[in-house]
């Protein structure tokens, strides 16, 4: 995160989760947002920060929820 800083002021990610209607207790719309501003114009979009954010919601759409 700290090599984001350098390069984007802010860097800001929302993750949303959604229960789909009709099905909130097995299913979820999920939602990923990044808002970021470039210190440098010649600073590329952050590529890498993205796919990390879909590795992620890749690894809830493996999760196996717990019944109580």
């Amino acid at each position: 995160m700290l090599h984001l800083r350098r390069m984007y002021d802010p860097y800001r990610v929302t993750f949303t989760f959604t229960p789909l209607q009709g099905k909130e207790n097995s299913t979820c719309i999920a939602e990923w947002k990044a808002e970021y501003e470039v210190l440098n114009p010649a600073t590329p979009p952050p590529e890498k920060a993205r796919d990390a954010a879909l590795g992620f919601l890749k690894w809830f759409h493996k999760f196996e929820p717990i019944s109580y």
